[in-house]
């Protein structure tokens, strides 16, 4: 079956990259989250013919807004119940996700809970040297750059498949494209 990872910097981050990912997506057919763009290396390594979708905004300063719109939601709950066990693990990956785009070890020894303080001018830096980076390693045929909000056409060709009868277009998370 054909293999299908989506990404969302120009160095090899593989010291970032903490999985097995073939291990990782067995029984799997497509996979996305932030841990691809970290890992995009290994991924086209572990999976060569995998297509892959670089979802980009208008700008980096949109991609900033979602992008701090997305942290500040999601480190709520480590900031009011770090104490539960689930919770540490996802402040543990907010922390790894902030050392990987700041490039800054210092953030995953922070105490706990970490307050999420970005630094704008270098995480859009991060933004456009991973767009750069796909563009550089994902071949050609194997990369579709999806601007937010595209619509169903540009990936459903990429795909080579059929739109979903009747289903919308997803727009959550396209806060102001």
């Amino acid at each position: 079956s054909q293999q299908i990872l989506v990404s969302n910097n120009d160095d090899d981050d593989d010291d970032y990259c903490p999985l097995n990912l073939t291990e990782f997506l067995q029984g799997y057919t497509a996979a996305t989250g932030m841990i691809f763009a970290v890992c995009l290396e290994r991924a086209i390594s572990e999976f060569p013919t995998a297509k892959f979708i670089l979802t980009t905004r208008q700008s980096s300063d949109a991609w900033f807004q979602s992008w701090t719109t997305l942290m500040d939601s999601i480190s709520l709950l480590p900031r009011f119940a770090p104490w539960l066990p689930r919770v540490r693990q996802l402040d543990d990956y907010n922390r790894w996700l902030m050392v990987w785009l700041h490039d800054r070890d210092e953030t995953f020894l922070a105490d706990q809970p970490h307050p999420i303080q970005q630094n704008a001018a270098l995480a859009q830096e991060t933004y456009r040297k991973h767009i750069l980076r796909a563009r550089k390693i994902i071949p050609p045929h194997q990369l579709l750059e999806l601007p937010v909000g595209s619509g169903w056409g540009p990936l459903v060709e990429f795909l080579n498949t059929t739109q979903p009868n009747g289903e919308p277009y997803p727009h959550w998370g396209s806060s102001q494209q």
